[in-house]
């Protein structure tokens, strides 16, 4: 009976020992909960808008966002897809004539006016 109570004493003070542990582990966790709420708030208000509440969005915002939808589905399942460029796209190729065409040569075009400008110093001929 003896060494039952003495079994019993080191499992009070275990008991003890963990509740305190706990009790500490708990006050970390709040603070670091905490810390990712701040953080968080940081977040959204760095990134702003695309994290508005859809009750907050206007009409426009949400008939973008389903086109937007729309498009990445489309996209994602290869519909749509014909091959040709998107009209975003054109005229971005490489500037000038294919390689083996002949080039065409404008003609030089001849001066407007010719203005008549006097010197200040007499030009010495190179001797």
């Amino acid at each position: 009976m003896e060494s039952c109570r003495g079994c019993l004493e080191k499992n009070k003070e275990r008991i003890k020992e963990l509740e305190e542990e706990k009790s500490e582990l708990r006050k970390k966790l709040d603070c670091q909960k905490e810390k990712y709420a701040r953080l968080w708030e940081k977040h959204r208000k760095f990134v702003g808008g695309p994290h508005k509440p859809s009750s907050k969005k206007t009409r426009a915002e949400k008939e973008e966002e389903k086109r937007r939808k729309r498009e990445r589905k489309k996209k994602e399942s290869g519909e749509g897809d014909t091959g040709r460029e998107d009209e975003e796209d054109k005229g971005r190729g490489k500037p000038g004539r294919k390689p083996g065409h002949e080039p065409a040569w404008r003609e030089q075009p001849g001066p407007d006016e010719t203005i008549e400008v006097p010197l200040d110093s007499p030009v010495l001929s190179g001797g």
